[in-house]
C-alpha cells in the first residue's frame, strides 16, 4: 500500500554559503531570494526566467554575492516593499543598505551605525520609508529615509531587559512588534499628535523562554477575511511552543476601551527543541522550524469569531528537513503567481525551497 504523498515537497537546495545561513528573504515579486550567513556574505538567487514558476522543476541560479561590507556574521536580510533596497544586519553592529538597480547590480548606498552590539533583525514598514533594527544592546531603533534618500535615526526604543531577537512592522499600522531574550513580545506605537515619540503600548508575556520570531497573519485579496483590519500574530520560542495572538478589547478592568494582544491559542507538543522560525502564509497555514531540524505546517481547525480563540493542528511534518538547526522559514509573498512556495535555511549552510500542496 502506497503512503500518501508528502504535502511539503523539497524542490531544490541552494548551495554556496560557507557557514550557517541565518536568514533568507523573498523579493516582493517572489522570484529572487537573498540569504545571509556567518561567512559574512549575502547571496542573491534568481529563478531562471525560462522555468514555469508553478512547475515542479525549480531552477535557480546565483546572481550576486555581496561581500566586503561587514566584518562579522550577517544575521538578517530584508527587502524593501518596492524591491529596490536590501537591508542587511550584522553582528558588527551596523546595517548595510544595498540598492538593486535596473541593471541587476547591487550598490551599497548606506551604512547605518549606532547600535552598541550585534544587530539581530531588520524590517521595513509597509510604505518603505521607515526601517526598524534591534540588537543585543536591548534597544530597537527606527530609521527614516528622507527626501535625499539618506537614513536618519528617528527614535530609540528602550524597554526590553535583554537581547532583542526580532522586529516586525504591523502590515497596516505604524506599529512595531519586537521579540526578546527576556521572554516577552512588545508592541510600540508612535504617540498621537505627530510628536515623533514612540512608546510601548503592550507587553505579551505568555512564553516562558526566549521569543525568537514573530509573524503576522496575511490576507490574500480573494479571501473573505475574518478581520482584515486586525491581523493576528504568531510567535515562537525556546519553550518549544507557538502562540497565536488576537488583538481585541482588553479584559483588564482598568483598561476599558483599550485593545490589547491576547493569547488565542497555544500550540504545544510538536517540537522537542527550541523553535527559531515561524511564518504565516496567505492561504492561512503556519510553518515553523528550529533546533529539532524539522519543518512543521499547521492548519486552522476552528476559530471563534466572538472571543477570538482558535484551534490548530499539524498538517505535515518533515523530519531532518535540514542536517542541523533551521534558522528561518518564509512563505513566498506571491502565492498566486508562484504557487505555495516555502523557503528554509539552516546551520548546514543550505537554503531550501519547498512546495506546499495542501
Amino acid at each position: 500500500r502506497l503512503s500518501p504523498p508528502m504535502p511539503l515537497k523539497e524542490l531544490c537546495s541552494l548551495r554556496g554559503h560557507e557557514d550557517r545561513v541565518w536568514c533568507a528573504d523573498w523579493h516582493p515579486k517572489g522570484e529572487i531570494i537573498a540569504s545571509c550567513s556567518g561567512d559574512q556574505e549575502v547571496k542573491v538567487w534568481r529563478k531562471l526566467s525560462t522555468a514555469d514558476p508553478t512547475s515542479e522543476d525549480s531552477a535557480w541560479m546565483l546572481m550576486a554575492t555581496l561581500s566586503g561590507d561587514h566584518s562579522r556574521t550577517i544575521r538578517a536580510v530584508a527587502w524593501s516593499p518596492d524591491g529596490v533596497y536590501l537591508a542587511c544586519a550584522s553582528f558588527d553592529a551596523t546595517v548595510t543598505i544595498y540598492e538593486y538597480g535596473s541593471d541587476g547590480k547591487f550598490t551599497a548606498v548606506h551604512t547605518l551605525e549606532g547600535h552598541e552590539n550585534e544587530v539581530k533583525s531588520v524590517a521595513w514598514n509597509n510604505e518603505g520609508h521607515l526601517l526598524a533594527t534591534c540588537s543585543r544592546d536591548k534597544t530597537v531603533w527606527i530609521w527614516e529615509q528622507g527626501m535625499d534618500k539618506d537614513f536618519e535615526m528617528a527614535a530609540l526604543l528602550n524597554g526590553h531587559q535583554q537581547d532583542v531577537k526580532r522586529v516586525l512592522w504591523h502590515p497596516l499600522k505604524q506599529c512595531i512588534i519586537s521579540a526578546s531574550y527576556d521572554d516577552t513580545i512588545r508592541q510600540w506605537q508612535e504617540e498621537e499628535g505627530g510628536s515623533d515619540e514612540w512608546t510601548c503600548t503592550d507587553i505579551m508575556n505568555s512564553h516562558t523562554s526566549t521569543v525568537w520570531d514573530v509573524a503576522f497573519e496575511k490576507f490574500p485579496e480573494s479571501a473573505h477575511s475574518r478581520d482584515a483590519a486586525n491581523p493576528r500574530l504568531v510567535s515562537c520560542s525556546d519553550d518549544t511552543n507557538l502562540i497565536v495572538w488576537q488583538y481585541k478589547d482588553s479584559i483588564a478592568e482598568d483598561e476599558q476601551g483599550k485593545k490589547s494582544w491576547q493569547n488565542a491559542c497555544t500550540i504545544t507538543g510538536h517540537a522537542t527543541r527550541a523553535v527559531y522560525a515561524v511564518d504565516w502564509s496567505p492561504e492561512n497555514y503556519i510553518a515553523c522550524a528550529g533546533g529539532d531540524d524539522q519543518i512543521s505546517v499547521f492548519e486552522e481547525t476552528a476559530c471563534n469569531l466572538t472571543d477570538g480563540t482558535c484551534s490548530w493542528q499539524r498538517a505535515c511534518v518533515v523530519e531532518k528537513a535540514h542536517a542541523s538547526d533551521i534558522n528561518c522559514v518564509r512563505w513566498n509573498p506571491d502565492h498566486i503567481a508562484n504557487g505555495n512556495l516555502l523557503l528554509s535555511c539552516g546551520d548546514d549552510g543550505l537554503v531550501k525551497i519547498w512546495r506546499w500542496i495542501p
